[in-house]
């Protein structure tokens, strides 16, 4: 028996790729709260040394980020943007003759 198509149109995942996307997920959670933290440290110190701590750690967060979108794009077997390249048109050919060529009418 065939286990019937979830009821939100999507493909299901299978339960080690599922684990694994919960992972990650959980990852962008956690560098979301971060930033939001860091957020605050940012706009709470006018010292330009902290500040410019504050602003590089943000920029690491950027990174992680990226990166797990990313790996949340491989897990759900998506290609990367750009990659799959419209296929060019075949140019048309012109039917060949499929017999000998025999000597021309009327010579």
């Amino acid at each position: 028996m065939t286990p019937l198509p979830p009821a939100n149109g999507r493909k299901r995942i299978r339960p080690g790729r599922r684990l694994s996307l919960r992972q990650v997920l959980d990852f962008q959670n956690i560098a979301h709260e971060v930033g939001l933290g860091l957020r605050d440290d940012f706009l709470g110190t006018t010292d330009r040394e902290e500040r410019a701590r504050v602003g590089s750690s943000i920029a690491n967060l950027g990174k992680c980020w990226a990166t797990l979108q990313d790996s949340k794009r491989e897990i759900l077997g998506k290609p990367k943007a750009g990659v799959l390249k419209p296929e060019r048109p075949k140019p048309k050919t012109r039917p060949r003759a499929s017999g000998p060529i025999g000597p021309a009418p009327g010579l």
